[in-house]
């Protein structure tokens, strides 16, 4: 279920269903799995991305950004 890069999740789909190939049970089944899929492609490149801070606490991100753009 390769889309396009510029299309969004759920775009084919519904142009699907708008074109009465698949039902709307259908497009909803289709558009979880693809946001599923690109929740653990976002997920995935955030851990191997090194050079992200993450935080819990908004005080601890302005000392990571101060910290950053005084470098």
């Amino acid at each position: 279920m390769g889309g396009r890069v510029d299309e969004g999740v759920g775009y084919r789909e519904w142009r699907d269903t708008l074109a009465g190939s698949i039902s709307l049970d259908e497009t909803i089944e289709r558009i979880v799995r693809s946001t599923m899929q690109l929740a653990k492609k976002q997920r995935t490149w955030f851990k191997r991305n090194n050079s992200i801070h993450w935080v819990t606490d908004p005080s601890d991100a302005v000392e990571i950004v101060t910290t950053l753009l005084n470098k």
